[in-house]
């Protein structure tokens, strides 16, 4: 049998080969193994080849991470397709936007997701929806009015032995992840097998993984940090443990599961750490088991990191660092002694394997010297595709590499700011743009200021991210009212965005101001919003 490793699907039918009774995943009491989860794919992506699924198409996942969704995951991929995951509890109107974008003709959701975009008119173009949470075999049912053809999930893994055999090339469209953007409107980043591939591979190895390794499952799919657990787990034949909807809200009960589950591999967003640590009761827990803590996606503030490294005093604590666009593409491992003294956040490291970063400062040139400041770039393998459907906004963003004459190599500009530290590595300092970090998500704050502007009444909006040890940032908003109109209340204009916004993006609270403040150049003043907050708030205290 082939391996194929270049291929995400084929990590999945080798290690199946390899120990097909092992675990898989384990979703609260249930474990399914290896051998159930390569059958289940391999029969979904007949399924979805006789639901009309052609090779390159993209299918949608519309629906919560279980055991069901990762095994409709790797039927996608093995059919061929390229997976979309779309986030469940985004307003109906930006999935129908992302489903639009994407040529999404196939679905796979959960019933309520599919009454809910029934409901607002948000299925066209769908032509078939497979039901992950409908077992009944309804493969001959459609919606009413001659809608989409309805398959069950009884049907859709009825026969595993029609999918075909494994095929691709590692520049193949994998999946597509949409991003906050600046215009108002989700980006879909473009992430081929090669791409993936890069990280995936790289983070079995450098963490070893093995199958003996129990890695914790919490991003939802929509969010890149999934790709390790999903498929650097599966490539080791490691086991997925599947976290509980919401158990991040609820600090002790992640921590519990932690204990419980005996993990040894957790990959989370800082704030999910600080949280645990606030109020995850850490004391109390016995995390002798835990020998890997990944995190990423936000600065993590040193006090919680520190508190972090006395209960679990076994593990090592890697921080990864890289946009959507890239992965991971730099990663460091925390020095124990050194994150006990430092007060400011551990650095961002160096690229991983095949992979290339550099730095270009304010005038354009290429500086290496260690106190430089600059833009990170990178280049390598890892660079996404470009941004589905917009070959605009992928040509600003991906770009003629600088350091290579007379060849095309495209570089990709992540608008970060960084300062280059003795060694090579990076000490990350923000962002060139409006472009911010809240508990894990990147959030363009153009898109919500963009959103609160729509609104009938209001005539300018400004949104400006206050920094949080726990969470990141919590984002302020500010309006000014048109004239003439009806006035809005400022739960009125909470609602608004909650209706168009994912929640996380939802600000933390909308002030109605009589003006912005502006420089001199016209533009709004931020910083002077800042200022206020700060002020506002000491003067509460």
């Amino acid at each position: 049998m082939t391996t194929m490793t270049f291929l995400l699907h084929a990590m999945l039918e080798r290690t199946a080969a390899e120990r097909p009774d092992h675990p898989a995943i384990r979703e609260g009491q249930v474990a399914t193994d290896y051998r159930t989860l390569a059958r289940w794919s391999a029969a979904i992506a007949g399924t979805l080849r006789a639901l009309g699924v052609k090779r390159g198409d993209r299918v949608g996942i519309h629906t919560k991470k279980t055991t069901r969704t990762l095994a409709a995951v790797f039927g996608v991929l093995r059919a061929g397709a390229a997976y979309v995951p779309l986030d469940p509890g985004a307003p109906p109107a930006r999935v129908a936007y992302a489903i639009e974008n994407a040529g999404i003709r196939v679905l796979v959701t959960s019933r309520a997701r599919l009454e809910e975009l029934g409901a607002n008119g948000h299925l066209r173009g769908i032509e078939a929806i497979v039901v992950v949470d409908e077992s009944a075999p309804v493969a001959a049912q459609r919606t009413a009015r001659g809608g989409p053809r309805l398959v069950g999930w009884d049907a859709a893994i009825a026969d595993p032995d029609r999918a075909s055999a494994l095929v691709g090339v590692d520049t193949d469209l994998a999946y597509i992840l949409y991003t906050s953007g600046s215009t108002g409107v989700p980006k879909g980043v473009a992430i081929d097998h090669r791409a993936s591939t890069c990280f995936v591979s790289w983070a079995a190895r450098r963490f070893e993984l093995t199958h003996a390794d129990r890695v914790t499952s919490h991003a939802p799919l929509h969010f890149d940090l999934s790709t390790f657990d999903v498929f650097s787990s599966v490539a080791a034949g490691a086991t997925i443990v599947i976290v509980p909807e919401g158990t991040s809200t609820f600090p002790v009960r992640f921590a519990e599961l932690l204990e419980r589950e005996r993990i040894s591999v957790t990959y989370l967003v800082p704030s999910a750490l600080s949280m645990m640590s606030e109020h995850g009761e850490l004391s109390k827990r016995d995390l002798g088991a835990l020998r890997a803590v990944l995190f990423a996606g936000e600065v993590f503030a040193p006090k919680y990191l520190r508190a972090w490294l006395d209960h679990a005093p076994k593990a090592r604590f890697y921080n990864l660092y890289g946009p959507t666009e890239t992965n991971v593409c730099t990663y460091h491992e925390v020095d124990r002694e050194d994150a006990r003294t430092r007060d400011k956040p551990v650095s961002i490291g160096g690229p991983i394997e095949n992979v290339d970063t550099f730095v270009i400062d304010e005038d354009g040139a290429h500086v290496t010297t260690p106190g430089a400041i600059g833009e990170l770039w990178v280049r390598g393998a890892c660079l996404a595709r470009g941004y589905f459907g917009d070959a605009e906004k992928t040509a600003r963003a991906f770009v003629p590499s600088p350091l290579h004459q007379g060849v095309l190599e495209l570089a990709y500009r992540t608008g970060d700011r960084v300062r280059i530290e003795a060694g090579g590595t990076y000490e990350f300092l923000g962002r060139n743009d409006h472009l911010v970090k809240t508990r894990g998500y990147r959030v363009e704050l153009g898109e919500i200021e963009t959103t609160l502007g729509s609104h009938p009444a209001v005539s300018h909006a400004a949104a400006v991210p206050v920094p949080d040890a726990l969470v990141g940032h919590l984002i302020r908003a500010f309006v000014v009212l048109a004239d003439g109109v009806a006035a809005p209340s400022p739960g009125d204009l909470e609602q608004f965005c909650a209706e168009r916004l994912p929640r996380y993006m939802l600000p933390e609270s909308i002030d109605i101001v009589a003006e912005l403040p502006l420089t001199s150049s016209g533009k709004t003043d931020r910083r002077a919003l800042l200022e206020s907050v700060a002020a506002r708030e000491e003067a509460a205290e």
